[in-house]
């Protein structure tokens, strides 16, 4: 974890010395300033990171190989597509498979799917969209809702620069509090 010249990627100061650290799941280009500012240090990650282990073979393997999904141009990625999943979509797949007298093996069964994707959509994790479409099939639920579309954040440049990752944390601690 050496020092090089680079450009922070937190803060976007560039010809600064930085630090490549652990924050929050990726590797991050830090000056100095923003290091001590987060509190981050070369030992000790932060974050996403506390309660993980790295795994001896992650960094290894099929580094390069895998395809970059890059988006069509003009196209906004954080734009919605006007539907999205239910907040209560866990409590919807029970009570509807509770309804029709299966248990979680039955309704895994019916779907053609393992049962643990089952038990995880019921806890409340994310299952695949086509997974998504199996229990609304099988249960004969809706689980994806309209989105009106009424909350955008926007972020306010107060210099003509670009976005970096500082922004986007500042940002995201304001609408927090």
């Amino acid at each position: 974890m050496g020092r090089c010249m680079a450009d922070c990627d937190v803060c976007g100061a560039s010809g600064v010395n930085t630090r490549n650290l652990p924050m929050h799941g990726a590797l991050l280009d830090v000056c100095a300033k923003c290091q001590n500012r987060m509190g981050l240090t070369a030992d000790e990650p932060r974050g996403a990171d506390l309660g993980r282990e790295q795994s001896p073979r992650s960094g290894r393997g099929r580094r390069g190989h895998a395809k970059a999904s890059r988006s069509r141009p003009g196209t906004d990625l954080m734009a919605s597509s006007g539907v999205e999943l239910a907040d209560d979509f866990a409590a919807r797949i029970r009570q509807a498979r509770e309804q029709k007298g299966w248990d979680q093996r039955t309704l895994a069964q019916k779907m053609n799917e393992r049962i643990n994707e089952v038990k995880r959509a019921e806890s409340g994790q994310r299952p695949s969209d086509k997974v998504l479409t199996k229990f609304e099939r099988s249960l004969d639920i809706v689980l994806m809702e309209t989105v009106d579309g009424g909350h955008e954040s926007h972020v306010k440049r107060s210099t003509p620069r670009s976005l970096n990752l500082g922004d986007i944390l500042d940002a995201a601690k304001r609408e927090s509090d």
